[in-house]
């Protein structure tokens, strides 16, 4: 789930996975899209960055680490 502290509402989530473009989330619910194998190479730590944008178009962005362990 993403949410957004504004004067706007948010309206739009665009996710990336190792500067990878993922997809786009409108409205901004991101759970159950990320399928990271579909994303080319992943590690076990990976930069995930979620860029969001308000109703008049401000924008802001997160950006943390993912970490996968394989099995």
């Amino acid at each position: 789930m993403v949410s957004g502290q504004g004067r706007y509402p948010l309206t739009k989530v665009d996710v990336f996975l190792n500067d990878q473009f993922v997809g786009s989330s409108n409205p901004p619910a991101v759970s159950g899209f990320l399928h990271a194998e579909r994303h080319g190479p992943v590690n076990e730590y990976n930069t995930l960055k979620a860029v969001g944008y308000d109703a008049v178009f401000n924008k802001g962005e997160a950006v943390g680490t993912l970490r996968l362990q394989f099995r």
